[in-house]
């Protein structure tokens, strides 16, 4: 195989990103039709499609995927390595993509992530809120560089580090009645289906039937679901007590912990299993995890 053109491999990440060819051509100030020759050489050299062009439309082959995933850290590895030999200061540059749910990242996420800027004033970041089932996958399409989970899976692409254990409780007015037999109250949900309350149901009622229960309204905001209950009577919800909205409601009292069962759980820091990590990423991961233990 010859020796790969730098330029052409920085054409297919951009493209891999992008999935649209005058948008990479935007990016990289080139015309459209340059990025398609280098995509055509490229493909040549290694012998393999790395794109699947299907009614106008593009999207990456296997092979794409897996050469997306390995050149993405590496390309961005040598650039920040070419950036500090350049500057006298050896300063971290460079942009983070983290995604998180909201209320986690008001909370917890926000605060480390200002003090990180703080230090390192030449890294920039896009928060992403996001639900958190649905991180893993940004993670592997190369749209996240970092995120949190609530579980870690089992993939030999990703790298899951424990960071905080948190606990769930079942939350109501702070004037509702004596909590009764759970398949019998009113349940606010983050979502239809929602995962916390599926989960203390069966862990608490086991034979109660899931299809029964009463949630005549969902919400996908803690704040929102933390004012109804506030405001409604013998309305129930199961939320994580790392959430902003719930933390100042308890403290002002306007709702109450309904029982002193509780779901236990721990939350994840995640990423790419990459071979090679870029330094900026490395020192990024090392200093949000051990802030969030703190």
């Amino acid at each position: 195989m010859k020796n790969l053109n730098l330029n052409y491999l920085k054409t297919f990440v951009d493209l891999a990103k992008t999935l649209n060819f005058s948008k990479t051509a935007q990016n990289l100030s080139v015309a459209q039709p340059a990025v398609s020759r280098q995509i055509k050489e490229l493909e040549a050299q290694l012998g393999k499609s790395l794109f699947i062009r299907d009614n106008k439309k593009v999207h990456l082959s296997s092979t794409g995927l897996m050469l997306k995933q390995s050149l993405t850290p590496l390309l961005e590895s040598l650039g920040e390595s070419i950036s500090m030999a350049l500057d006298k200061e050896g300063t971290v540059k460079g942009h983070i993509n983290f995604a998180c749910p909201q209320e986690l990242g008001e909370l917890l996420v926000i605060p480390i992530i200002n003090q990180f800027s703080n230090l390192y004033p030449e890294v920039t970041f896009n928060i992403l809120f996001t639900k958190a089932n649905e991180i893993p996958e940004a993670l592997l399409r190369g749209e996240i560089d970092f995120g949190i989970c609530l579980n870690p899976l089992d993939h030999e692409n990703l790298k899951f580090y424990k960071v905080i254990d948190q606990e769930s409780y079942l939350l109501t007015n702070k004037e509702s009645e004596k909590t009764g037999a759970l398949r019998k109250l009113r349940y606010i949900g983050y979502r239809k289906n929602d995962p916390l309350i599926e989960t203390y149901i069966r862990k608490f009622s086991p034979r109660s039937s899931l299809s029964k229960i009463e949630m005549p309204m969902t919400m996908n905001s803690h704040k929102a679901i933390v004012e109804y209950i506030a405001r409604t009577k013998d309305y129930y919800a199961v939320l994580p007590y790392y959430s902003a909205p719930v933390i100042e409601a308890l403290k002002r009292k306007d709702i109450r912990v309904a029982s002193e069962k509780k779901l236990k759980g721990s939350l994840y820091f995640v990423m790419v299993d990459h071979e090679y990590t870029s330094a900026k990423n490395q020192l990024f991961k090392d200093f949000f995890i051990k802030e969030i233990k703190n």
